[in-house]
């Protein structure tokens, strides 16, 4: 082999050499540098998939301390223990009774007619027909959509009272009433994480 070299004139032997050099470059790129290139892509787009999963926990980490916060500011309106559907009417019912006396109402009909459940509360409706001045009807009603006991108007029907003064009304309206307790809320959170 050398004396092949030897024989090259001085341009011939660079040529050789470059094309030697070129050759054991292409080698290593081929066989180091291409594949850990790929690796690195590899690595890079993994690195990439994890940011985006980690800002998605930054969210629901994010969102988990304003539901813990506004799960206490509502905690005054949840029930300890869900009662029996009877003792809630009951309660509902004298609710809207003390509410009526209160605001001078005289109350011809009040019953429950149904319940709706849902999986964050249940609903509880009542039909209730009264008569009195018409200040004391809109108070009667402002009455129950401020109150404590997440109770409000639904349907409403006012009618002027036959025979009766200037203003005199009848009234004829749906109540509702939401009951909730923080054990139903926390079921149906931890059912949605588990979903995930």
């Amino acid at each position: 082999m050398l004396k092949l070299i030897s024989k090259f004139s001085e341009n011939e032997r660079k040529l050789f050499y470059g094309a030697i050099i070129s050759v054991v470059l292409a080698l290593f790129f081929c066989l180091f540098v291409w594949p850990m290139q790929g690796n690195v892509d590899k690595l890079q787009s993994d690195i990439e998939a994890q940011k985006t999963e980690i800002k998605s926990d930054l969210k629901y980490l994010a969102y988990k301390d304003r539901i813990a916060a506004e799960n206490e500011k509502y905690a005054k309106f949840y029930v300890e223990n869900l009662k029996d559907d009877d003792v809630i009417n009951a309660d509902f019912l004298r609710t809207i009774e003390k509410i009526a006396s209160e605001a001078g109402v005289a109350l011809s009909k009040n019953n429950v007619s149904t319940s709706k459940k849902s999986k964050y509360y249940v609903e509880y409706f009542d039909n209730a027909d009264c008569a009195g001045k018409l200040d004391d009807i809109i108070k009667f009603i402002h009455m129950i959509n401020s109150s404590d006991a997440l109770m409000k108007v639904s349907k409403l029907s006012i009618v002027p009272k036959r025979g009766g003064t200037d203003n005199a009304v009848s009234a004829s309206m749906e109540i509702v009433k939401m009951v909730t307790n923080s054990k139903m809320i926390n079921d149906v959170t931890s059912q949605d994480k588990s979903e995930k």
